[in-house]
């Protein structure tokens, strides 16, 4: 008798007291939203939607949309270039599909076009450009010299 009263009271509340409803349309449960969230160089994706291209983030005060793969290649170049790269960028790289990145000891040496001698990397917001093995050398000559006790830092200059 108290659910039925209950019952009866709620039905008020929400306006639906002349409404024949039973009891398992109103406990029905909600349907579940599954958010998907990571983590790409410190910035937020969110998944909403559960589609592919369902993915944003906030990168530079603009939220970006699409697949996860543009997000977080977006987020790689804005860490690395500061350029915004748009959706037709995206897909001329992955047309080409000369882009190629190698990470040596936590430094990432970037190649845009595919040819041996236009390696790069950004240290300190310096440019090196050279072959891979150059830098590389570079590299290691630098986490070398920075495990002693004077380091000297102008080994990329």
């Amino acid at each position: 008798m108290v659910y039925m009263s209950i019952k009866k009271n709620m039905l008020k509340i929400l306006g639906l007291n002349n409404q024949t409803i039973s009891s398992r349309e109103i406990v029905r449960p909600l349907n579940k939203i599954i958010i998907k969230r990571r983590y790409h160089r410190g910035f937020l994706l969110e998944n909403t939607i559960g589609n592919i291209d369902g993915w944003k983030a906030k990168l530079n005060n603009k939220i970006i949309t699409g697949e996860q793969a543009f997000i977080e290649t977006s987020i790689d170049w804005w860490c690395d270039k500061k350029i915004e790269l748009s959706l037709k960028q995206f897909s001329k790289i992955m047309q080409v599909k000369k882009y190629k990145i190698v990470i040596h000891q936590g430094f990432k040496i970037i190649n845009d076009n595919g040819k041996d001698n236009e390696w790069y990397i950004l240290h300190h917001r310096k440019l090196i450009k050279g072959t891979r093995s150059a830098i590389i050398k570079k590299i290691d000559i630098y986490i070398e010299h920075s495990r002693t006790k004077k380091p000297n830092n102008n080994h990329f200059n």
